[in-house]
């Protein structure tokens, strides 16, 4: 497969990313691999369906109004006749797109290229499209011309020097990227942890509901009234010799032998605590 092929898909796969098309439920697991030319026979049926799915959401970013007219009525595409509608109504799109000169003149369009969605013409037209879409996503975000940096990139055409000013920031973000990923990848394994040691408490806090409710079967209690709890503790009060402190300890039980550390410590500071 010719390289700017697969820099196509790449850059196609990476709009789609960045649109955060990826982030939607139904996101299909596009990948490279489905485009690659020797899988290409039996990967067939699951690259078409990317594809439209894909697209459709592509063209839903583009224009809502004209997808809702003119592509909603076939997605999803759960047959093959809604999904052979579906990518002649995407081919009627994508030609208008190029015949009001959004796509460029090099672009080819052709119906047939429709049938496996794949080939060099095609995957050029998806890495096109996906581009004009992210260009239009760009501009309409606040704030978006206040970088310049961005500006430059989503420009159709830039000279040299422009391109190699762009050379030091994309280094410059591509590290902040890596520490960012780093960061969220650290932050993922403790909160992998806390989840771990939280359902250990659970069942280690059901087991002890269990294992009193076995022992209360086992050997019921008798209900102690608020007047027999005041009558021995005045008993204890007018006989006691030793140290006072005791008294509410013997009275009412010394609460430090279920002290829990992790129960025991608001949530807010265990919370904190994982996120430092």
């Amino acid at each position: 497969m010719p390289t700017h092929t697969r820099s196509a898909i790449s850059t196609f796969i990476t709009h789609l990313r960045l649109l955060n098309l990826d982030q939607l439920e139904d996101w299909p697991t596009i990948t490279e691999e489905l485009f690659a030319s020797k899988h290409a026979r039996e990967n067939q049926k699951q690259r078409v369906r990317c594809v439209e799915w894909a697209l459709y959401r592509l063209f839903e970013l583009w224009n809502p109004k004209d997808t809702k007219n003119k592509l909603q009525p076939f997605f999803p595409p759960y047959e093959s006749l809604r999904s052979l509608n579906l990518r002649a109504a995407l081919f009627r799109c994508m030609n208008d797109l190029k015949k009001d000169g959004f796509l460029g003149k090099e672009i080819v369009i052709r119906k047939t290229m429709f049938d496996d969605c794949r080939g060099d013409k095609f995957e050029e037209l998806l890495s096109t499209f996906s581009t004009v879409v992210l260009q239009k996503v760009f501009r309409s975000h606040p704030g978006s011309t206040t970088s310049i940096s961005g500006r430059l990139a989503m420009r159709q055409n830039i000279s040299r020097r422009e391109h190699a000013s762009l050379l030091p920031l994309a280094i410059a973000h591509q590290g902040a990227l890596k520490a960012l990923l780093e960061r969220k990848k650290r932050l993922k394994d403790r909160y992998a942890n806390l989840l771990k040691l939280l359902e250990s408490k659970e069942q280690e806090l059901l087991k002890r509901v269990d294992d009193l409710a076995l022992a209360d079967a086992q050997h019921p209690l008798e209900a102690v009234s608020d007047r027999a709890v005041q009558e021995i503790r005045q008993q204890f009060d007018e006989n006691w010799q030793g140290n006072r402190q005791w008294i509410k300890s013997i009275v009412e039980a010394d609460s430090q032998d279920v002290a829990d550390p992790l129960l025991d410590t608001p949530f807010a500071n265990v919370w904190a605590h994982v996120e430092q």
